[in-house]
């Protein structure tokens, strides 16, 4: 049976603001029984306290709660919930719909069929933590609709099938001549210019809010990192997204979409008798958890205060 005991791999999680959170299969799990007691985990569409619209966690949460708050403001700054490229604003600003742009940064080709996989991939998860917030507080959302408007490649032969309406973009190169996707569309950056996203080629349309980087993953002796997230892209190996994209193994996905949202490792272990959810063991807790709702939740009440929402 594996052990509710974090991964230990706290060398390689880096919680400084913009830097990415890594997702890690642990060298090994610890046999060892806790020495607190773990709260058994609940995934957040069973749990009952979730039925709750106003800020009334379960009351051995409300510890824990405020302990991760205090990290957040520590490892975040102070000001983090008037950053705009957290996914809540995001949302926020777009009424509800998140367009992606896929770094197809590896040599392999992508079908048609696996593009649509993407997508579903990327709609299902995220979905998953916006229902944490319906009717919430006064969220405003119901649903998300996410899309994937375009492509990088090195080559537009590796997008394989029709491709009517989507743009491929092999000219933008990052320093290491790897291709990127085109910075000049990245929508949140123009939110407040007078040009908006006029210097984006495609305009409006071709604009993105996130980036999904499909590419080879950094590696280390004795550790198998599965993904990286900033506020601004998640980043996961192709073969393993695409092996993954249909069944319940896209844990990874759904724990880097969390760091997009502002949420935090806890590589030093439970919070309270917080043990059991998604953003301290994905490798367990596949799924959102009751206490991983309630930590975004309280994200979206101190941003909805600070933005007069």
């Amino acid at each position: 049976m594996r052990s509710l005991l974090p991964l230990t791999v706290a060398a390689l999680v880096v919680c400084a603001l913009g830097r990415p959170s890594p997702t890690t299969q642990p060298r090994s799990l610890s046999a060892d029984p806790p020495r607190l007691t773990i709260r058994p985990p609940t995934r957040a569409s069973n749990a009952t306290s979730l039925e709750s619209t106003v800020w009334n966690p379960p009351s051995d949460m409300v510890n824990p709660l405020e302990q991760v708050w205090e990290r957040t403001l520590k490892r975040r700054g102070a000001n983090t919930t008037e950053n705009e490229y957290w996914l809540i604003p995001k949302l926020m600003a777009n009424n509800g719909s998140i367009k992606y742009c896929v770094n197809w940064n590896n040599t392999e080709t992508v079908t048609s069929p696996q593009r649509v996989l993407i997508a579903r991939a990327l709609q299902k998860s995220m979905q998953e933590w916006v229902d944490v917030l319906v009717g919430f507080d006064g969220f405003p959302l119901t649903t998300v609709d996410v899309n994937v408007v375009s492509y990088a490649a090195k080559s537009v032969n590796q997008i394989q099938g029709d491709t009517t309406g989507l743009d491929i973009n092999t000219v933008t190169q990052n320093s290491k001549g790897e291709p990127e996707c085109d910075p000049r569309c990245y929508r949140t950056k123009y939110l407040d210019s007078r040009t908006g996203m006029s210097e984006c080629p495609g305009g409006d349309k071709s604009s993105y809010d996130m980036v999904l980087r499909l590419e080879t993953m950094p590696t280390y002796p004795g550790i198998n990192i599965l993904g990286i997230a900033t506020k601004d892209w998640q980043r996961m190996h192709p073969g393993y997204f695409l092996s993954h994209a249909n069944d319940e193994e896209m844990f990874v996905l759904r724990h880097e979409i969390g760091h997009s949202f502002g949420l935090l490792d806890f590589p030093d272990g439970p919070i309270g008798n917080q043990g059991g959810f998604l953003m301290i063991r994905p490798d367990y807790i596949i799924h959102v958890a009751e206490f991983d709702a309630w930590m975004l939740r309280d994200w979206w009440r101190k941003t909805k205060a600070h933005r007069n929402w």
